[in-house]
């Protein structure tokens, strides 16, 4: 961390951590397929699957995704959506959130040719409005990566904290992370308690001396432990695959201590 990024998180980094956390509530949708006749629990994990890869691709921040993944969680909530549209709002949702968060977003051709040209612009544009609408332009989630962030600054003005540590801890939470955002099973945990127990599991699997102390963030132990434990079983899943969304480094940490 930068020297002025620590001031200004000493200056203002709890406050705008409280503020956020307010939010959770009323930016988090807790079911979102509850009344989608046609939009099944698989097919939201085989686009959010697919939409990782292609943030990627263009080199996408990661709260470039979570925002994604909220807005089109949210949208599901207001308005059934047919299963041939699933795709093309899949990527207007990472088109909104890519003009909220990154200073060259992708362009809409782009994304049309992602989906081989099935769409037309007119609709990709017709259903950004339409999804605008019915958010009534309330966009700034408080999202996993924000909360992430906090946690991992947090551990880093600790004096005895490995900064070290806490970078590697940060980036396999990431992996970790982007995994449960295509399972339909981490919607009920809020973003905050995501977070927290992301890096919680991260300092697990690296076996960190100094970890991060999960009660900060004001969950019981119990919530803290039943996320824990369900993250804990997603990794197990996903061991083939989680190396792949890791920076290779740590990917090769966690090689390394699996042997």
């Amino acid at each position: 961390m930068r020297p002025l990024e620590r001031q200004i998180f000493r200056d203002y980094g709890q406050s705008w951590y409280r503020f956020r956390k307010e939010l959770e509530g009323k930016f988090h949708p807790f079911d979102p397929l509850a009344q989608q006749p046609q939009i099944t629990t698989d097919a939201r994990c085989k686009l959010i699957s697919w939409l990782i890869p292609v943030h990627k691709h263009f080199g996408f921040s990661f709260e470039s995704l979570c925002l994604t993944v909220n807005t089109l969680d949210r949208f599901l909530t207001t308005t059934p959506v047919a299963a041939d549209c699933f795709q093309l709002l899949g990527v207007t949702s990472l088109f909104i959130s890519c003009k909220q968060v990154e200073v060259h977003p992708p362009k809409v051709k782009q994304l049309l040719a992602l989906c081989c040209d099935t769409f037309s612009r007119q609709q990709l544009c017709n259903l950004e409005c339409i999804i605008l609408n019915k958010l009534h332009f309330n966009l700034s989630a408080p999202t996993i990566n924000f909360f992430l962030e906090h946690f991992t600054h947090i551990r880093m003005e600790a004096c005895e904290t490995d900064v070290w540590e806490a970078n590697n801890a940060n980036a396999l939470a990431k992996g970790v992370a982007e995994l449960s955002l295509a399972d339909y099973a981490f919607n009920k945990y809020m973003p905050s308690l995501m977070a927290v127990c992301c890096l919680g599991l991260a300092d697990q699997m690296l076996q960190h001396q100094k970890p991060l102390d999960l009660h900060l963030s004001d969950y019981p132990e119990g919530v803290l432990q039943d996320c824990l434990d369900k993250l804990h079983l997603l990794v197990s899943l996903n061991e083939d695959s989680l190396p792949l969304v890791l920076p290779p480094e740590i990917s090769d940490q966690c090689l390394h201590l699996e042997k």
